[in-house]
């Protein structure tokens, strides 16, 4: 009687892509930050991942001693009911897609009297599975303008006189 003798088979194990998440965010100012004044701002987020989001996206954005956040803030598709004056809260609560158009939360803020030069703010997005930290938050900083230069009279008398002049002068040329 003959008996059959094993055989070992090896089976390589496929290793599947890591799909997941990556959240991108970016601040920008989107209007002039003059003390005493309001001031806009934009928050953008993208999922720059290979994978569509599981859960919820969490957005916050503390604002800097001399910032205070215009309530409410509204924006579609976002929950931004856990939002104080201090503090921008905003969750999106459905699945983002890889490579879709950004996600905007667009607010407002109040800066106040004789903060100084210029206030730096930061925002950070979050959700589960996003492995890559290091483009969830980013920075804008909030700069007053340059107040305009002071208009001498005398250099504007000046100038107004040499124009003047000089159109005078193209005028007879061509009178001529």
């Amino acid at each position: 009687m003959r008996t059959a003798t094993p055989t070992e088979t090896f089976v390589q194990p496929t290793l599947e892509p890591l799909v997941v998440p990556d959240l991108s965010l970016t601040k920008a100012f989107t209007s002039t930050c003059a003390a005493g004044h309001t001031t806009s701002f934009r928050l953008s987020v993208r999922n720059v991942g290979d994978g569509a989001t599981s859960g919820p996206i969490d957005v916050v954005d503390p604002m800097p001693t001399g910032m205070t956040l215009v309530l409410p803030v509204t924006a579609a598709a976002w929950d931004c009911s856990g939002s104080t004056s201090t503090l921008l809260h905003c969750t999106y609560a459905a699945v983002l897609q890889p490579n879709t158009a950004p996600l905007e939360v667009n607010a407002h803020a109040q800066v106040a009297s004789g903060v100084g030069k210029g206030l730096l703010n930061t925002a950070t997005g979050s959700t589960p599975g996003d492995l890559n930290p290091i483009n969830d938050s980013d920075s804008a900083l909030c700069v007053e303008p340059a107040p305009a230069p002071a208009l001498d009279p005398l250099g504007l008398a000046i100038g107004v006189a040499a124009l003047i002049g000089a159109a005078a002068f193209a005028m007879r040329r061509r009178s001529i």
